[in-house]
């Protein structure tokens, strides 16, 4: 399975100016994030203290994650990257040896 580093951040020219409705559409989509948690399909998910700005971590296949981003567009843009285990960097070292 996957793995996936993702850094993301809030594209606020198509957030709402008034903060009550800003407030509404951060519950929305954290409700999302909650739920993809609970699914099993984000493994950590943080805010950077800024606010518009942050990282998940996920596993899955590309069109699962493409999926699940999906549903953050077009108030989130991310920044994704594959990334492998110390096992599996270690294997691929390995490898290169025989």
């Amino acid at each position: 399975m996957a793995k996936y580093f993702m850094t993301w951040e809030a594209d606020e020219q198509l957030w709402p100016i008034d903060s009550k409705e800003q407030a509404a559409l951060g519950l929305k989509l954290g409700k999302l994030i909650q739920k993809a948690i609970k699914k099993g399909k984000i493994i950590d998910w943080g805010i950077f203290i800024g606010g518009d700005r942050g990282y998940t971590i996920a596993e899955g296949d590309a069109v699962d994650l493409y999926a699940e981003l999906q549903q953050y567009h077009p108030y989130i843009d991310f920044m994704v990257h594959q990334v492998l285990s110390i096992d599996e960097m270690m294997g691929t070292q390995k490898s290169r040896m025989k």
